[in-house]
Formats: C-alpha cells, sequence, structure tokens
C-alpha cells in the first residue's frame, strides 16, 4: 500500500505539479483544508465500500469551505425528513414517502430533493398520512 501510494504522490507532483499526500497524514479532518497547498488523497475499495464515508466526508468539508455563500440556507423554520420511496400512484401523481424526523410540513411548503440529475423542487400539493395503527404494505385510504 505504501509504495502504491507513494508511486501516486510522485506522479502527481511530477506530472501536474500538484502536492498530494493521504488525508489522515496531513491532518485535514482536524484542521481546515487549504487546497492551494496540497490535495488530499482518500484510498477506497470498490469491493469493500472502504473509504467511501471518508471520502463523502471530504466532498462535504470542501464544498462547505468553497461555496459557504452559495448552500446557506436560511429559513423561518427548519424541517429534516428522510425520503423512503418515491412512487407513482394512480389518481394522484408522484408521490414521496418521508419520514419526518423534525419539523412542520405544510400544503404549500417548498421542497428540495436529491434528484439523479440535480436538486428537484417543487411545492408540497398534499399530504397524505395512512390510518394509525394500520400497516403500510395494507392498500388503504389516506386521512
Amino acid at each position: 500500500f505504501r509504495s502504491r501510494v507513494q508511486g501516486i504522490v510522485a506522479e502527481f507532483a511530477k506530472e501536474a505539479h500538484i502536492n498530494a499526500g493521504l488525508y489522515y497524514k496531513r491532518g485535514a479532518r482536524a484542521a481546515g483544508i487549504d487546497l492551494r497547498e496540497w490535495v488530499p488523497l482518500v484510498p477506497t475499495s470498490a469491493h469493500t465500500g472502504e473509504g467511501i464515508p471518508d471520502l463523502l466526508y471530504l466532498v462535504v468539508k470542501i464544498t462547505k469551505k468553497l461555496n459557504r455563500d452559495q448552500i446557506t440556507v436560511t429559513a423561518d423554520h427548519k424541517v429534516q425528513c428522510s425520503v423512503l420511496e418515491v412512487t407513482k400512484t394512480e389518481s394522484i401523481g408522484t408521490t414521496l414517502d418521508v419520514l419526518l424526523v423534525s419539523g412542520q410540513l405544510s400544503v404549500g411548503d417548498t421542497i428540495v430533493c436529491a434528484g439523479m440529475d440535480g436538486p428537484i423542487v417543487t411545492t408540497i400539493k398534499g399530504l397524505l398520512t395512512p390510518p394509525p395503527m394500520r400497516e403500510m404494505r395494507v392498500k388503504t385510504d389516506y386521512v
């Protein structure tokens, strides 16, 4: 592993004149990342998925640092929810099944969801709630 990393670092330095190093050796987690000085390398495995959380961490950290003004959200209320499923429902159209963690959703609220081709901005047209104490798999009318 070490010889492979040293070879990659040498290639970056020789061909592209870029200082590169393993992200955990350069203190990327504790200190701020200065991309003018060096580029962090994150080893990943396609077989085991090892390194992917670290890579995502660095991408988010660098994005927050470089695009702070463009990604800052100021809202009167904050809503946290996770999209569980996107389905096409008869006579209703596309629906999202969400798990609401905090906050409150109302008809007319504007929401943003991550899509395959970028962010999807839409307005809530209706809230469909299943009856209490019923299985979600059993088809019933919404309350």
